[in-house]
């Protein structure tokens, strides 16, 4: 079933209730998906109701300041609600952070029955350069060495780099609300050149700003994709030796049951997909 963030479902939780299906993704059977191009579809009834949708009890049309979305207007639809306590649902509408958290719970669990289990899982790390002032990038490798650091030679005069990895969000795994998407634990970096000149950049260098979490005593997280500037190395001369300070062992993911994890993914003019 393929719905849009802000599209809701009825859940019970004593009583039954409305909640946008983008605040239950848990990282195994609901999942974000990134598509380049998509379709939506949409029933609308004289009143707000639930509809059974490949088995689950989704909303039909509510205008929630969409409609010209939906007319063909050149508009992007909203992940969110417009005055949303103020619309006519059929049901109550909720974001309460304890009740999705309660939903949530429900949902791991069912997971786990489906057969999904977690496990840590070293994250999958590269780092991307500008080679040269053209800005021609260029994609290198990094060994992970013994001691847990990460290490690469680059020209003095490279481009801006990016330290590239997987990603996770702790509230996928229980416990915590937390839906930050976490990359990696950035502890610093130190730059030698063949000169055997070393600087060493702390994790709360005024220069790391895009790509990274706010500082967690002396380290922070990445979200991904954070940005090393070709300021770092400016002064330093020939060759430059990069070494990373990462903390390794921190991230957690869902390996999906064999009949999940061995499904094609079917093309986007094949997906029937719902829009709030």
């Amino acid at each position: 079933m393929w719905l849009s963030a802000a599209h809701a479902v009825r859940v019970s939780v004593v009583d039954d209730l409305l909640v946008p299906v983008g605040a239950l993704v848990n990282g195994s059977t609901i999942r974000q998906v990134q598509l380049d191009r998509i379709a939506y579809y949409h029933i609308e009834l004289d009143g707000h109701d639930v509809l059974l949708a490949n088995g689950l009890p989704a909303e039909s049309y509510l205008d929630c300041g969409n409609r010209r979305f939906f007319l063909g207007a050149d508009i992007v639809p909203e992940d969110g609600r417009v005055d949303a306590h103020d619309l006519p649902f059929c049901l109550p509408f909720t974001t309460d952070p304890e009740i999705l958290g309660a939903v949530r719970a429900r949902l791991m669990a069912q997971a786990r029955r489906l057969g999904w289990t977690e496990e840590p899982a070293g994250p999958e790390i590269r780092v991307e350069i500008e080679a040269d002032a053209a800005g021609e990038a260029g994609m290198l490798a990094l060994p992970l060495a013994a001691d847990e650091a990460l290490r690469l030679t680059l020209p003095a005069d490279a481009g801006d780099a990016w330290l590239l990895s997987s990603c996770w969000v702790p509230a996928h795994h229980g416990g915590t609300a937390d839906k930050s998407t976490l990359g990696v634990v950035f502890r610093g970096l130190t730059l030698t050149d063949e000169t055997g000149a070393t600087q060493r950049i702390a994790a709360d260098d005024s220069r790391l700003t895009l790509g990274f979490h706010p500082l967690e005593g002396d380290w922070r997280w990445t979200t991904g994709r954070a940005l090393l500037p070709a300021a770092l190395w400016e002064g330093l001369s020939g060759e430059v030796t990069l070494t990373l300070d990462l903390l390794p062992g921190q991230t957690r993911r869902w390996v999906a049951p064999a009949a999940v994890a061995e499904e094609p993914v079917r093309p986007v003019r094949e997906r029937a997909l719902a829009s709030a």
